[in-house]
């Protein structure tokens, strides 16, 4: 009888769990239906050619200027990301570099090295049916509309695409403002929502700012905005675009620069990483006021910034 008793509370339990798994399974199904587009969702556009590129318009591309990293699955990653651009101009779209992957390619002409979250990439268009048709069928990946943010409204300033590495990107729908600036639009006028809800104040940038200039972007040249600076002033009004620290990290002011065996520059736990407290924590490099002696140097405060080469390219009539 206790053994009779004891497999029915077995098998009771075991229905529970098969149940919730069930139920798991369907809820994950259910989120991911709601979350991402499919094709059909533009089945009326013709999916071997999704836009006829503007033969009056000069699309930039992205084009190797060196080899390699050094490191294989860095390397993938940037001929990865190389050809998302390029697809999208094949098609008529541009993309140029935007946001935190802006100013990596600006400090460091590489990824920074704390920022593994993502890869952020201006869109020159808001033509959601052309955008997810390249996305789709072109590039065959997975994406979802951005929803994030505050006020009238359910859209973001564009899209999350999943790709094969731990970065995802983040593509951002840039339109016109008025005669003389452009900006960030999204989805419906999503990017006004998104920047309302992180109380930053929506940067408008002169058009003539976002023309593409290409900039080194670790063994590639990506296209990017040809007056980066001031992009990323408004973007970042409190970081510089420097390129000192080159054999180092900068701290996420740009005001310290730690040796590279750190593998970041400052915070929690800075005085256990390689090379200790005089070459890792921030507030102790910047207590002994030792000023970087040159470009290369490291466990120092780097000084003004140093003139940057001039990467600008004949690729200046983007939409």
């Amino acid at each position: 009888m206790m053994q009779m008793i004891m497999w029915k509370r077995i098998l009771s339990l075991s229905t529970i769990i098969l149940a919730g798994c069930i139920l798991s399974i369907l809820k994950i199904a259910n989120y991911e239906t709601n979350q991402q587009f499919t094709s059909t969702s533009s089945a009326t556009i013709n999916s071997k050619s999704y836009a006829a590129p503007d033969p009056n318009v000069h699309y930039c591309k992205a084009y190797k200027w060196k080899e390699t990293t050094g490191n294989e699955t860095l390397d993938a990653e940037y001929d990865f990301f190389a050809n998302v651009i390029n697809e999208f101009a094949d098609n008529g779209i541009q993309l140029l570099l935007n946001q935190g992957s802006l100013l990596g390619a600006a400090r460091h002409f590489n990824f920074i090295s704390w920022d593994v979250q993502d890869v952020d990439f201006s869109v020159f268009s808001t033509d959601t049916a052309v955008i997810e048709k390249v996305l789709i069928d072109g590039l065959q990946l997975r994406a979802s509309r951005n929803n994030d943010g505050s006020g009238p409204g359910n859209s973001g300033f564009g899209y999350h695409v999943f790709t094969p590495f731990q970065r995802f990107i983040d593509l951002w729908l840039f339109g016109t403002i008025n005669s003389t600036h452009s900006g960030c639009v999204g989805i419906n006028n999503g990017c006004k929502r998104w920047y309302t809800k992180y109380k930053w104040e929506t940067p408008h940038f002169l058009t003539s700012d976002l023309a593409c200039r290409h900039i080194p972007f670790g063994p590639y040249m990506f296209p990017s905005p040809y007056n980066t600076d001031e992009i990323l002033n408004k973007q970042f009004p409190r970081k510089s675009v420097r390129v000192d620290c080159l054999n180092g990290i900068l701290s996420l002011d740009s005001d310290v620069c730690c040796a590279k065996s750190c593998g970041r520059c400052g915070g929690g736990g800075c005085s256990t990483l390689p090379g200790g407290k005089s070459k890792c924590c921030g507030g102790t490099i910047r207590d002994s006021g030792i000023i970087c002696d040159d470009k290369f140097d490291t466990a120092c405060i780097p000084t003004a910034p140093t003139a940057r080469p001039d990467w600008r390219t004949s690729c200046l009539n983007i939409r």
